[in-house]
């Protein structure tokens, strides 16, 4: 009798940011497992098993930003893609800010050192896509990601 893998799998992260304020966020992720194969000089994508070239870690994340500041609100659903390659971390978002009934769209890339994607530390740009007003970010951000070691997942079948 064999045990099929988790159809569904989601973590949770908490990150802190700094961009000119202190801000906080809550996501959920689903990971993806990519293998690389060294074979002949060439990188070839796997999806079966661990060779010598390494693991990629794709996740894609569903969440929210808030600023800490209880006088101001600010708050952001996002959509992230991050790619986590052995101690380097890209990560790319898609924000809208929202303030006082504003909305303000911001693309934001990051790059920086990560542990396999259990913590990462990044920097990155907001750049404003569709700002309907004041730009409310400044143009950095310093990213501290840190992923809360608990799992949501669908069943486990069994397999006759």
């Amino acid at each position: 009798m064999r045990v099929k893998g988790r159809k569904f799998l989601l973590l949770p992260f908490a990150s802190a940011i700094w961009q000119k304020n202190p801000y906080g966020d809550l996501s959920i992720g689903h990971p993806f497992i990519k293998y690389i194969n060294h074979y002949m000089g060439a990188q070839k994508m796997h999806s079966t098993g661990a060779r010598s070239g390494g693991v990629i870690l794709i996740y894609t994340k569903l969440g929210a930003e808030f600023n800490l500041n209880l006088k101001h609100e600010i708050w952001a659903p996002k959509a992230t893609l991050e790619i986590d390659y052995r101690f380097f971390c890209l990560r790319g978002n898609v924000e809208d800010y929202l303030e006082q009934g504003k909305s303000n769209l911001y693309l934001i890339p990051e790059f920086g050192l990560t542990l396999s994607g259990f913590i990462s530390l990044t920097g990155g740009y907001n750049y404003a896509i569709l700002p309907t007003g004041d730009n409310i970010l400044p143009t950095y951000r310093v990213s501290l990601s840190v992923m809360i070691p608990f799992t949501i997942s669908g069943r486990n079948k069994k397999q006759k």
